[in-house]
């Protein structure tokens, strides 16, 4: 090792000493001070390689050692890893344990008063969630919490006499639990009451009362879906004189908290240019945003723009495929428009008995210009069966 570290040396004086050379004879400095740079440079060099030395002979001595302790590091770690993960992730006499635990501390603080607690247990019951799925259970829970003014179970409670989850179906029951929760400012019941108002389900008919209650969720900006049904209200002038910007401004914001529906009326109103500029290229945009998230009519909508070429290069396969899932959503129009492609070969091959059948399903849901078409195939194609079973 002591031969290669002189051998180094050498090396760098050879190429060091021509350059101090040029240095000392240009005139750039004096002899002593070329000689004292020249030590300096000796010095740190032989301080290096040494280093380098003592190091490489101790690696060398104790290489043994050190192979030991990376094998012994990598078998503990392992081996570790190993027991952790057994027992968090595979053990299901712990995770058993750990469940009932759950459930038993929440049943403990429910029966001190803690409603929260009853809330939280009553939603695994209701949901299966480390329990046995228990409905009349998860009832008995949410009434408890409701009849000590936790809205929030309450509303849970309306949800399942409305459905009848648990219990008969009983709306009268659940508009009474969403106007309790409701009067607290529960924003989900407030919603849910409001389509029960607009509807007249288990009271009476009132637009008026359905828009307060829309008016309450969709500033409290926690139901989406309130602003875009509140943007109806004012698009069409219902209970409210008719503002189609603020329709608009509405469905934004439903569109912007995930509301397809807010979308789809958003995308509507840039393609008609109602309450904003006529923007083709923004309806396609919101109708795909709605589309993707299997809303029907906005598939139906944006078929009809490839179909036409509005805002999008016009593209018959793209608005066949379209009017296709609009139609398996139940969109009426997206299905008398897809027979109307197959009985003219538009954008795909000509099939006058897809058409028929398309025609049928447009007909049987009161669509009478499917009905129409349905009847020009049938005097020409009497022996199809949706011409002979009508």
């Amino acid at each position: 090792m002591n031969v290669l570290i002189d051998i180094l040396l050498l090396i760098v004086e050879f190429f060091l000493f021509p350059f101090l050379e040029g240095f000392f004879l240009s005139g750039s400095a004096d002899f002593v001070f070329v000689i004292l740079i020249f030590i300096a440079i000796f010095v740190f060099f032989h301080f290096v390689f040494s280093l380098i030395s003592d190091l490489f002979k101790w690696i060398t001595k104790n290489i043994g050692l050190i192979i030991g302790i990376c094998v012994g590091a990598f078998f503990v770690f392992h081996f570790l890893d190993y027991i952790f993960n057994k027992n968090k992730t595979h053990d299901p006499v712990l995770e058993q344990i750990v469940e009932i635990t759950q459930s038993e501390r929440l049943s403990n603080f429910c029966s001190n008063g803690n409603t929260d607690a009853c809330v939280n247990l009553a939603n695994m019951f209701e949901n299966g969630i480390q329990v046995p799925q228990n409905n009349e259970e998860a009832i008995r829970l949410y009434q408890i919490a409701c009849n000590n003014e936790n809205t929030d179970a309450c509303f849970h409670l309306g949800n399942m006499y409305e459905n009848g989850i648990g219990v008969n179906e009983d709306i009268q029951q659940a508009v009474r639990f969403y106007q309790i929760a409701c009067s607290d400012r529960e924003i989900n019941s407030c919603f849910r009451l409001g389509n029960m108002y607009r509807n007249g389900i288990g009271v009476d008919e009132n637009e008026e009362e359905a828009f307060r209650l829309y008016q309450i969720a969709c500033n409290n900006n926690e139901v989406p879906e309130s602003c875009s049904h509140l943007g109806v209200m004012y698009e069409n002038g219902i209970s409210i004189h008719k503002d189609e910007e603020e329709a608009a401004r509405l469905y934004r914001i439903a569109c912007y908290g995930e509301s397809t529906n807010g979308c789809f009326h958003l995308g509507v109103m840039y393609e008609n240019g109602d309450g904003v500029d006529k923007n083709e290229e923004e309806a396609v945009r919101l109708y795909r945003i709605a589309c993707e998230d299997e809303h029907a009519s906005a598939c139906f909508h944006l078929g009809w723009m490839y179909a036409q070429g509005d805002g999008v290069d016009k593209n018959e396969q793209e608005a066949a495929r379209l009017y296709r899932i609009a139609c398996d959503g139940q969109d009426v129009y997206a299905c008398h428009r897809l027979g109307r492609m197959y009985a003219n070969g538009d954008g795909v091959n000509e099939n006058a008995q897809e058409a028929a059948r398309l025609y049928r399903i447009a007909c049987n849901n009161d669509y009478s210009r499917g009905c129409r078409r349905l009847d020009r195939i049938c005097r020409s194609h009497s022996n199809f069966s949706e011409c002979t079973d009508r």
